[in-house]
Order: C-alpha cells, then sequence, then structure tokens
C-alpha cells in the first residue's frame, strides 16, 4: 500500500488500479468467505489452511498444495522485509540496503522464538501507528491537480504484471489462519477477523487510489515509491507508519510459516519431520522457525520487492484457489458432515477457485504451468509413500457422487446388449465345496466383468 499503490495508479490509471483493487479483492473475499465456512464446519487445528486442506482432501492432496503455501508465507516475510528496507532508506539513504534487511529480520526473528504472545502485542502499537499514519496522508495536501493525466496514462508496464506486483497487499488474510493452533476460540476468530479485514482493507486502498490520482502526476507517481511519504501532512508519521506496516506483516509471515511446516512435519509429510515438528517450552516451532529463517534470508539476499511479488502471488493464489475447490466439492456433493455456521451459495467458491486458476495463468502462465505440475508430482510422490493419516476426509464422498451420478445417468439411457458386461453377485454358503468352480466363474467376467462372492 504506502509503496505500490500510487505506482500503480501512475502506471496504470485510476480506473485500472482500482479495477485491480477490486480483482484482487474477489480473490480474497471468495477466499475468505470458503475459509470462514470451513473453519465454522469442524474444529480447526494448528497449521491454518493446511489444516483445512488436508482435513478436506487427504495428506497427499494436502502436502502438495501445503508446501507451496508454506512457501509462500516464507518468501512474504522477504517481501515485507524488503518494503522495510525501501522505508528505512527514506530516512538514512546512506546505510547499507542488505545490512538493513539481515538486522531487521535478525530482530523479528528473535521476537518470534522468545514469544509469540509477546510478539503478537507488539501488533497493536504498530496498527495505532499505522492509523495514525493514514490519517497525515489524508490530512496531506498535493501541489497538483491532474486527474487527465491519470487517466489516460501510458505504460510499458503490462496489466497483469501490475496486478501481480499490488496483489501481495491483499494477502495478509491467511495470517490469522495461520495461527489456528493459538486461537482460543478459531471458529470464531477467523471468521471476524478475515472478513472484517478484507472489507476494511478494500475502502483504504480504494481511497489511497483516489486520493493519489487527485493530488500527484503521473510521473511523479511512477517513479517515487514514496510519494505517499511526500504528499503527508507530517511525512515522518507515515515513514514510521510504513515500518510498522511492514514489520507487523513481516511478524506475521515468520509466526504463520513455521506453524504451517511445523503441520507438514507432525503428519509425517516432509523430511526430517521428527526435529522439524517439535515444540519448545513455550510453545514455539523452533527448528521450524530456524529453516523457515534461512529461505527468507536467502530471498533477501537474492530478490527485491518487484521480483519477489510476482512469484509470491501464484503461491498465494494456488492456496485460495484450493480453499474454494475444497468449500464447493463438499457443498455441491452434499455430504451430511459438511454444516458450517456460516452457509455460503455454492456460485462463491465455484466462481473463486476458477477465478484464481484464471488470473494465475494470466499473470504468468509458464510459471504458473510449472507451479501446478510440482503439485501434481508431489501429490503422486505422496501417493506411493502410502501414507495413513489418522484422520477422516472427502475424497470417498467425491467418488461415491461421481458413482451415483454415473448410475442415475446410465438408467435413464436405453439399454442394449452393447453395453452389457458380466458382474456377478453369487450367494455362497460353503466357500470350500466352490473351489472347483471358482476358475470357470472367472472365465465368464473375463476379462473386465467383476464378481462378488
Amino acid at each position: 500500500m504506502y509503496l505500490r499503490t500510487g505506482w500503480m495508479v501512475g502506471n496504470v490509471g485510476l480506473s485500472k488500479a482500482i479495477l485491480i483493487i477490486v480483482l484482487a479483492k474477489l480473490v480474497t473475499f471468495t477466499t475468505g468467505l470458503s475459509t470462514s465456512s470451513l473453519a465454522t464446519n469442524v474444529k480447526m487445528g494448528a497449521g491454518g489452511f493446511y489444516n483445512l486442506l488436508s482435513r478436506s482432501l487427504g495428506a497427499e492432496i494436502g502436502s502438495a498444495i501445503g508446501i507451496p503455501l508454506f512457501l509462500s508465507q516464507a518468501l512474504s516475510c522477504a517481501l515485507y522485509v524488503a518494503g522495510f528496507t525501501e522505508g528505512w532508506l527514506l530516512l538514512f539513504p546512506q546505510h547499507n540496503p542488505l545490512m538493513i534487511s539481515s538486522t531487521i529480520f535478525a530482530i523479528i526473528l528473535l521476537l518470534s522464538l522468545i514469544d509469540s504472545k509477546a510478539a503478537i502485542r507488539t501488533q497493536y502499537l504498530m496498527m495505532s501507528v499505522i492509523v495514525l499514519s493514514l490519517i497525515s496522508f489524508f490530512l496531506g495536501k498535493g501541489e497538483l491537480s491532474v486527474n487527465s493525466q491519470i487517466q489516460s496514462v501510458a505504460s510499458e508496464i503490462p496489466f497483469w504484471t501490475v496486478f501481480a506486483i499490488f496483489f501481495p497487499a491483499v494477502t495478509g488474510i491467511t495470517a490469522g489462519a495461520s495461527m489456528s493452533g493459538n486461537l482460543v476460540n478459531p471458529r470464531k476468530s477467523i471468521p471476524v477477523g478475515t472478513l472484517s479485514a478484507i472489507s476494511i482493507t478494500a475502502v483504504i486502498y480504494i481511497s489511497v487510489a483516489i486520493w493519489l490520482s487527485n493530488n500527484a502526476s503521473s510521473d511523479e507517481l511512477q517513479n517515487n515509491y514514496s510519494i505517499m511519504v511526500d504528499l503527508s501532512r507530517w511525512p515522518i508519521i507515515v515513514i514510521i507508519g510504513l515500518l510498522s506496516a511492514t514489520a507487523s506483516s513481516a511478524l506475521g509471515s515468520i509466526l504463520g510459516a513455521p506453524r504451517t511446516l511445523a503441520a507438514l512435519a507432525k503428519d509425517k509429510l516432509v523430511p526430517f519431520h521428527r526435529i522439524l515438528s517439535k515444540y519448545s517450552k513455550n510453545g514455539e516451532p523452533q527448528y521450524a522457525t530456524i529453516i523457515t529463517a534461512i529461505i527468507i534470508e536467502v530471498a533477501i539476499l537474492l530478490g527485491d520487492l518487484n521480483t519477489i511479488a510476482p512469484l509470491l502471488t501464484i503461491f498465494f493464489l494456488i492456496t485460495y484457489g484450493s480453499i474454494n475447490m475444497v468449500v464447493a466439492i463438499e457443498k455441491g456433493i452434499g455430504i451430511p458432515s459438511f454444516r458450517p455456521s456460516i452457509n455460503i451459495p455454492l456460485i462463491i467458491p465455484i466462481f473463486g477457485s476458477l477465478w484464481c486458476l484464471v488470473t494465475m495463468f494470466l499473470i504468468n502462465p509458464v510459471f504458473s504451468g510449472i507451479s501446478i505440475s510440482l503439485i501434481i508430482l508431489t501429490y503422486f510422490f505422496q501417493m506411493k509413500r502410502q501414507i495413513k493419516a489418522d484422520w477422516g476426509d472427502i475424497r470417498g464422498g467425491i467418488f461415491n457422487a461421481i458413482a451415483e451420478w454415473g448410475a442415475k445417468t446410465a438408467t435413464r439411457l436405453p439399454y442394449h446388449a452393447k453395453v452389457w458386461k458380466p458382474n456377478m453377485i453369487i450367494p455362497i454358503e460353503d466357500p470350500g465345496s466352490w473351489a472347483y468352480l471358482i476358475k470357470f466363474i472367472r472365465n465368464i467376467v473375463f476379462p473386465s466383468g467383476s464378481i462378488r462372492l
């Protein structure tokens, strides 16, 4: 919001910028409703979105999507650290960017390892600063009034590239769900927190975009990432707000990602699961946090904000699409166990899953195809491992629904001898006396019939 909203308006114009915000919010709004529906249907354990997916579609699919989810949460931390660094350089341009990124990440990591409850309490202070920074921004006044320039701006950057760079601004909805194992009442907290976050930020993002289009030229917006700071009434408050927002988001990511990894490890779905599933005495997944920290630090050293954001977007879209798909399946096949307190129309999760899929390929068809292929390969790899999960899932219900549909469809079609197949049901009182007939019966149903004795 602080660093890329003005850039977005400057590159695509106000009307398309609002369209980007609305399209991004369509993804998170449908996913938020689907998440709320799932969270009010079952007791949600540790692992957030991974927990919902694995307990619905099975351990194999849960891990195939849970691993990209974990990576997206880890990469989002690197994204927010990069944003913090950009804000810090506004105050101290002579400082080394890599040193700033590594230092703030070390502080956030240490805070998450010491006590997650204390880390969460600091978020209230950060949120207060963010509110003050928004007040300072909206009380400011630009020197220009150039709506016509913004509306008709010509940019070489494609619309969907701009969308991909802005999209991480709406992915914070996973932060609360990722802490599901620490919530007193996830069934209540996740729906209220998720849906209110989506609604409030939608209003803020659109308001910021409109305000910037009325108070800055397209050149300023395209080339000045700190335009929100420059136009505010008290610039220092906006800078502190930017630092608070990015630090808060990074803290949420470093708290959530290790818990997803620890949940995967607890279900024995990743290497070194015995170590990664361990928690410290104060309830922190310390080994999972260390592995997560290494991945984040590598991402910090290798990427910048515009490089990380599109990759992050694809990973999140895969997760969001899967959550919507789960609700569409559970609601569509009509299983009695799906009785959520928040009951949504079937069209919402169907639209949400399809829109996520379409958006992925509009942003980057090559990387989307590779990502889906890796998920499929991971699924088959986990299937070969023959994982024995101690929870039920809905896969049997899916195939039962398909079988019911097939049987009903077949009865409505004309029968002909061409489609006959021997499917024999034979009641047997004394199995031993039938031993000499089994080969004969087998020859009757060969090659594609069936026998039930």
